[in-house]
């Protein structure tokens, strides 16, 4: 095992730190941020960090013989700051990485002799295997954070020769250029495992579990992107370089932009469309800043592919829109949609076909008569799969926007409404209280339930409400493996605590929307025994 020793004054570090106050420029004490009602729902980053950390040491000890516990790595409470001094970095050597978390980043642990502590190191563009020096940025109570000063001894998995972007380095756009596609794709498959280890450790894991599907687009499948700018009166121009506009740095403490020009995972019109909004916003700037003397609020630009058809052949092509109030237009299979720039829609629309077929598999099985899109958005998964379905397809949105073009959409594809498809405006956690769907007089033991919510994931009450519409098949598709894992075992809970139906996890299934980087979706199909 190669143990970590710090350069640069190790004791200095705690000695000088004291003498700071929190006015010092060189510091920032860190302070505690405000739940936000997200945060409160969500499963925190933090928390599912926390165990992370706690199986990195245990992967640590079993390598190395010791018996280090977290409270051994915490570190101590003057160093708990903002930000590490950058007039004087200090660099750790040769820190092996022994962990992958969810967040894509290297997890690696490193020795003090002199102040007889270990430490946890948090290093993004870093995989297991790696040996690497590190500079020290912000720390927190059990982990500090790093970059990459160079990779001293490269892991056996890492394959530096794929990486294309020539901003993979800085940019937090991409965590696995580096990997094959096969690591990327059982790492992905390891996280669901892990999210349901975590909160749900009750359910069995067979063979299979959380077995990820490929992308068949591994690069240029992006059909969105959201670069960002920052302006100050005198940062529009920087020894004769324009603003940066792109992305977050993957270097978390020193909050800076990466410039971006291309993009390899967005789509050829996306990049084109980003080429010609940089040089139109680089512009935007100079001008007001020349006729103001004021710097323009920070921006976010919207890029969004569309299809462009003409009517008079039926031929299409793809172009980029630009103006958030356009409207984009995706085909999907033999399905068009419509919907404003701004709302969501999946954003790799290569893989969406891999799954809907796997979900028509599960709904051939149980053969469902009706079927309710929960979190129904535009109308996506109720308009796809309406053809499986002998009887009505029902939708409820809370967003008044996407309830709009949900029902735009379904007569676009020749579905009749409300007949074959109704589309309501409602909170999914009374969906099966409300009016108009108890009118429709539903049956629930004859019904297929298809939830797709937000990262948050779902709640106990729509959980309960669930368990009382007793469907015979319920698929949760979910953007967030863990809020996933969460609700389905609070769905275990509310089984065993009442007189209801019964259900099953039959199967967990990952889909690789987005290849190269740390996301996962994952899809559980639920059966009522």
């Amino acid at each position: 095992m190669v143990f970590l020793k710090a350069t640069g004054a190790s004791t200095l570090r705690y000695a000088s730190l004291r003498t700071f106050s929190s006015s010092s420029p060189a510091f920032s004490v860190r302070r505690q941020r405000k739940k936000t009602k997200r945060e409160a729902a969500d499963t925190p980053r933090d928390h599912i960090l926390h165990l992370e950390i706690q199986e990195a040491l245990k992967a640590f000890n079993n390598k190395s013989g010791k018996s280090i516990n977290i409270e051994q790595i915490e570190n101590p409470t003057e160093v708990i700051q903002e930000y590490f001094a950058y007039d004087r970095p200090q660099t750790l050597k040769e820190v092996p990485i022994i962990y992958q978390t969810a967040e894509g980043d290297g997890l690696g642990v490193y020795e003090e002799p002199e102040n007889n502590r270990y430490g946890m190191v948090r290093i993004p563009k870093t995989i297991p295997g790696d040996i690497v020096n590190t500079q020290m940025l912000r720390h927190h109570k059990s982990y500090a954070e790093g970059s990459v000063v160079d990779i001293k001894t490269p892991s056996t998995r890492r394959r530096d020769k794929l990486v294309v972007c020539e901003k993979f380095d800085t940019c937090s756009g991409c965590q696995f250029q580096m990997t094959s596609y096969d690591d990327q794709l059982e790492h992905k498959r390891d996280i669901i495992s892990r999210a349901y280890k975590f909160f749900y450790p009750k359910l069995d894991q067979p063979e299979g579990f959380g077995y990820v599907n490929g992308s068949t687009m591994q690069y240029a499948y992006r059909t969105k992107l959201t670069p960002h700018y920052k302006v100050s009166k005198t940062r529009h121009v920087i020894n004769g370089e324009p603003v940066e506009i792109g992305f977050n740095s993957a270097h978390m403490g020193k909050g800076r932009l990466v410039d971006v020009e291309h993009c390899p995972i967005s789509s050829p019109a996306v990049n084109q469309g980003l080429r010609q909004v940089r040089t139109e916003t680089h512009s935007k700037i100079s001008k007001h800043i020349e006729e103001t003397g004021k710097s323009l609020k920070d921006g976010t630009l919207i890029l969004r592919e569309s299809f462009r058809v003409d009517h008079a052949t039926g031929e299409y092509d793809s172009v980029c829109l630009s103006n958030p109030s356009q409207i984009v237009t995706e085909k999907v299979g033999d399905y068009i949609f419509q919907f404003p720039a701004t709302e969501f829609f999946q954003i790799n629309r290569y893989i969406l076909p891999d799954v809907l077929d796997y979900i028509k598999y599960h709904l051939s099985m149980h053969n469902p008569t009706n079927l309710v899109d929960a979190y129904c958005g535009s109308g996506f998964f109720g308009i796809s799969l309406s053809s499986e379905i002998p009887g009505k397809v029902f939708g409820i949105e809370v967003a008044a926007n996407s309830l709009k073009y949900a029902t735009h959409n379904a007569k676009l594809n020749g579905l009749s409404t409300p007949e074959k498809v109704s589309f309501i405006e409602g909170n999914a956690d009374d969906m099966f209280k409300n009016s108009e769907f108890i009118e429709s007089k539903i049956d629930g033991k004859e019904s297929v339930v298809i939830m797709d919510p937000s990262r948050k994931g779902s709640s106990e009450s729509f959980m309960g409400q669930l368990l009382e519409f007793q469907p015979k098949l319920i698929v949760y598709v979910s953007c967030n493996v863990f809020t996933q894992a969460r609700d389905l075992a609070t769905f275990e809970r509310l089984q065993q605590s009442g007189n209801t139906a019964k259900y099953r996890v039959k199967e967990v299934t990952g889909f690789d929307f987005f290849p190269q980087t740390k996301h996962v979706e994952s899809v559980a199909i639920l059966e009522r025994i």
